[in-house]
């Protein structure tokens, strides 16, 4: 299934780079091309993944700025 993905991905990328009409958009043709291709059960599944991983980076970044933010907070100490 990668080898055809890759191949209608390469295949949109070839007739957008000509000026086809049907290909001005890139990214449009490229979703419905692999939509078409993988079909619809593993295009959710990849969808799900997507955002379970978008979800993961968006905690982990937020972990960071709180912990590189939690030294600020603290008053200094009395001499």
């Amino acid at each position: 299934m990668h080898v055809k993905a890759k191949a209608q991905i390469k295949e949109c990328y070839e007739k957008n780079m000509t000026g086809d009409p049907n290909y001005r958009s890139l990214t449009a043709s490229m979703k419905a091309r692999l939509r078409q291709t993988v079909g619809e059960t593993y295009w959710k599944k990849a969808h799900d993944y997507l955002d379970y991983f978008l979800k993961q980076k968006m905690q982990a970044k937020g972990e960071k700025q709180r912990s590189s933010s939690g030294g600020s907070d603290q008053q200094p100490s009395s001499l």
